[in-house]
């Protein structure tokens, strides 16, 4: 997401993906989650208890009817507790940590 942020800086994140897939016919775009490095919001807004959002990524193709991007595939390793600490304080929610998913990931 970081490589497809800085190829495409002034589209936004569908335009991006659009783009792309209109190149390629198919991508897998991996790393959503996080802010991109130039501080913009991040090519998509994940869970942060859910995957690691290092080792997430999308399956998009060109939709034959429509020639928009098509997502077929969302897949991710879910989080451990390095990854879980790092992406609840990436979004200020730490006072998440306290739920019992959160707290049986974290311990």
């Amino acid at each position: 997401s970081e490589q497809l942020h800085a190829q495409y800086p002034d589209l936004d994140v569908h335009e991006r993906e659009n783009a792309i897939v209109n190149k390629h016919g198919a991508v897998f775009i991996i790393g959503m989650g996080w802010p991109m490095a130039d501080g913009s919001d991040p090519e998509e807004v994940r869970s942060p208890g859910y995957d690691d959002w290092n080792l997430n990524g999308d399956i998009m193709v060109k939709h034959p009817l429509t020639g928009y991007r098509h997502e077929i595939s969302s897949m991710g390793i879910r989080v451990d507790r390095e990854s879980l600490l790092a992406q609840l304080e990436s979004r200020n929610m730490m006072y998440e940590a306290e739920l019992d998913f959160f707290k049986a990931v974290l311990e």
